[in-house]
């Protein structure tokens, strides 16, 4: 199950990629309601993982303290967001850039995983790189 959902944010991060590298450019619209959107979305889960994170250590639960911690990367991708948005109203396109770097963001924590051998040698297996940095 978890490889099928890291193939599916790969194939999803690969169609974001691929659009903001290759896709013919558009004049990208900026209106006061879409940056005042971005602020409240982006408030709410940096709020709420503050709490969740403070519940999480005080319970010692670790599927708590990671939920939290992934709230935030929701924070900071809306804030690229508004911030690609605010850019444009400067005329200083910053879009396609910070679609790559939100695909990076959501990728790293959400599923980039690199194959390695099990013990046996014969079949590969997904292990999330913080756990191989943290066994090295």
């Amino acid at each position: 199950m978890a490889a099928g959902l890291a193939a599916l944010i790969f194939l999803t991060a690969y169609e974001i990629a691929r659009d903001a590298l290759l896709a013919t450019t558009a004049p990208v619209r900026v209106e006061n309601w879409m940056l005042t959107a971005l602020i409240t979305t982006a408030a709410l889960p940096l709020i709420f993982s503050h709490f969740e994170l403070r519940a999480g250590k005080f319970a010692n639960s670790p599927a708590l303290i990671a939920d939290a911690r992934e709230y935030r990367v929701h924070g900071f991708t809306t804030g690229l967001a508004f911030a690609a948005l605010l850019s444009e109203r400067f005329r200083f396109p910053l879009d396609r850039l910070a679609a790559l770097v939100i695909v990076v963001a959501v990728g790293k924590p959400a599923g980039i995983c690199c194959v390695m051998p099990c013990a046996s040698g014969s079949t590969p297996r997904l292990i999330p790189r913080h756990w191989i940095a943290s066994a090295t």
